[in-house]
């Protein structure tokens, strides 16, 4: 009991100590102020979620070993292939028969049909780690391209057009550590706690018009003269899990990326950013501050552990401290709250395959997967919302993940 009280007060005095909220980054708010995650995380992918989201399910112990997996995500591509050369580039990618011009037709394609203000483009996942007992270690890697209106005399102003956007690219990575621990074994319940604690680094060149971002990926050479920022923050996760039913149902409560604070310069192009070198600041040479948001969240989830046909049935209130600041807000509706729910199923079929149906932060997401000891080939549709409130703008998304490795 002694440690269980030690373990709460510890929670408590972290989150006091670093529940900080999300500060704007000037004319950048919500494109590069948020903390980072991997594109798919899941109550599936063991190591990714023990690494980001609830560490405490860790004290269940276990080995996972994750060699790179590999993720592809598409936004807006039920738009972007209604035009036939940016379908015949996806055509020709899906056979892997592509060249460097059929990607760049297809990033295009997807540049232009992701409409006006804001919205994600095209990212790419990498990571690997492994789970050893109660310990999980992993690198992720995540870059992409996000839209957002154009910055004028330093604010955001407006554009009629996909070709008067403003764009994003942007690198983020982390090098996690992750620990869970039983505290309380009955009859009758468990008590799990955990924590996570990663080294994470973001970079973003200064926003691209699309003549500039065009002429890039089609001279990769230009992007070594364009302007950068970037920065590293030290942000730390912690979840707690109630077991009963034999462990078959849980509760757990998280806060996770408490300390979310980046310390970004600028630096003359992304090569000097990534290795910190020679960077400068306006104030001093000292690095500016970016509050990137923690997130208290509360999740259900109920596994039967039947052979072989096993569900996995999940409800998570992902950010309520975010919602409840959004909600006191008149402007905002109660459906505000589905921007922040993750209802879903997973159905595992004789430990081969697995199909997943969500209704995630405010609409609906299938997956199908065939995942075999570790070893994942995955593919899923869905959308999200890239508006300022809920449906104001749904944007779809293709994601493809592909996974080498071992689970027991």
């Amino acid at each position: 009991m002694r440690k269980t009280v030690l373990a709460l007060v510890f929670l408590i005095l972290c989150a006091s100590l670093f529940a900080a909220g999300a500060t704007e980054d000037g004319p950048y708010t919500g494109v590069t102020d948020n903390a980072f995650r991997p594109t798919t995380v899941n109550v599936s992918d063991r190591l990714n979620y023990s690494l980001f989201v609830n560490a405490s399910g860790l004290a269940k112990g276990g080995l996972a070993v994750e060699l790179p997996y590999l993720e592809s995500s598409s936004y807006n591509i039920a738009g972007a292939v209604k035009d036939r050369s940016v379908a015949e580039a996806l055509s020709r990618i899906t056979k892997f028969q592509a060249d460097r011009n059929d990607w760049i037709v297809y990033v295009l394609g997807l540049v232009m049909a992701s409409g006006t203000g804001y919205s994600d483009v095209f990212t790419s996942d990498i990571g690997t780690g492994t789970i050893i007992g109660n310990f999980a270690f992993g690198f992720n890697l995540k870059a992409g391209i996000q839209a957002m209106p154009p910055i004028v005399d330093g604010e955001t102003g407006q554009a009629s057009s996909p070709a008067g956007n403003g764009y994003v690219p942007q690198v983020n990575y982390a090098f996690s550590f992750a620990y869970g621990r039983r505290i309380v074994d009955t009859d009758r319940l468990t008590l799990d706690i955990g924590g996570a604690v990663r080294f994470a680094e973001k970079v973003y060149l200064h926003q691209l018009t699309l003549s500039v971002l065009t002429s890039v990926l089609w001279n990769p050479e230009g992007i070594n003269y364009l302007p950068a920022r970037g920065g590293f923050a030290v942000p730390l996760d912690l979840g707690v899990t109630l077991g009963i039913l034999d462990g078959m149902l849980e509760f757990s409560a998280m806060a996770d990326n408490l300390n979310g604070v980046y310390y970004m310069k600028d630096y003359a192009n992304y090569k000097d950013a990534l290795l910190f070198r020679d960077g400068n600041n306006d104030d001093e040479n000292m690095p500016a501050l970016v509050y990137t948001p923690f997130s208290l969240s509360l999740a259900a989830k109920f596994n039967p552990r039947w052979d072989y046909v096993d569900p996995t049935v999940y409800l998570e209130f992902t950010g309520i401290n975010r919602y409840l600041e959004t909600v006191s807000d008149r402007q905002y509706g109660f459906l505000e709250m589905l921007r922040y729910i993750d209802a879903g199923l997973n159905l595992n079929l004789f430990s081969l395959f697995e199909l997943r149906a969500n209704y995630r932060y405010g609409y609906p997401e299938f997956g199908v997967a065939f995942d075999a000891f570790g070893n994942m080939v995955e593919l899923s549709y869905g959308f999200k919302e890239a508006g300022e409130e809920y449906g104001l703008k749904p944007v779809d998304h293709l994601t493809v993940r592909m996974r080498l490795g071992y689970s027991r």
